[in-house]
């Protein structure tokens, strides 16, 4: 079904015309960085254009340096041709691959770490009992130098000795994980949740607090299934676009 109607007579070429469709669409964040589009037949049905037309429009966007193709793949959007990123979450995704892999610069500054209690909900999914004690990082995290999100990282104090003291070189937990204790965590499960910044995630993320952001809670194992991180995570909602794979 056509979502939209071409202007016949303005003498713009229809594939120009839909380029700028998909243009717009890209700028406002409907596509994100490094988002796979729609196939041209997928385009050609939705916007009621033959294939060439598509073929037209989607090389015109590849001139303006806003998306490109992949042999067998299809067309993706450029990672500097907006503002929203579209971050993939996986089993074993890693926030600094993750970002590498769109042509981003990644970053991470740790605010806080510290030894001290567990709270009771990330105790009961780490299987932790009251008197156990949990390494709690909060790291602020950049994309292309622009603040990206907060994370709240729970992990067991007994599995990761002296984690406080290695924290001067950070670049990426999960690699210093490997390196220093070699633990390979894996997602067990994450939840999604949208919801408003307290004032201090608001003013590390640099928005107003009226400003969504999107709350991701996940428990990460190791390969033989022990509970080894619990992580809070929150998204900017103008800068994100999650995506979930499933393989």
């Amino acid at each position: 079904m056509r979502t939209v109607e071409f202007k016949r007579h303005n003498g713009v070429p229809y594939y120009r015309q839909l380029a700028d469709i998909l243009h717009r669409q890209i700028q406002e964040g409907i596509f994100a960085a490094g988002e796979k589009l729609p196939s041209e037949k997928e385009l050609s049905v939705t916007y009621g254009v033959n294939r060439h037309t598509v073929r037209q429009a989607l090389s015109e966007l590849v001139s303006r340096g806003l998306v490109y193709k992949q042999k067998g793949k299809g067309t993706f959007v450029s990672p500097a041709a907006g503002g929203v990123v579209y971050y993939r979450y996986s089993r074993s995704h890693r926030f600094t691959q993750n970002i590498l892999d769109l042509g981003l610069k990644p970053e991470a500054k740790v605010l806080e770490v510290r030894e001290d209690g567990a709270p009771s909900r990330v105790a009961k999914s780490l299987n932790l009992t009251s008197s156990d004690r949990v390494i709690l990082l909060e790291i602020l995290r950049f994309v292309d130098e622009i603040p990206f999100c907060i994370s709240s990282v729970y992990l067991p104090a007994a599995h990761v000795p002296g984690l406080p003291e290695k924290i001067n070189d950070f670049t990426s937990l999960h690699q210093l994980l490997f390196e220093s204790y070699g633990l390979r965590p894996v997602r067990l499960h994450s939840a999604f949740h949208a919801t408003f910044p307290d004032i201090d995630d608001a003013l590390m993320l640099q928005i107003p607090q009226g400003q969504p952001v999107l709350k991701v809670e996940s428990l990460m194992v190791t390969n033989d299934g022990l509970p080894i991180e619990y992580c809070i995570s929150r998204f900017r909602g103008d800068r994100c676009k999650i995506g979930v794979d499933f393989v």
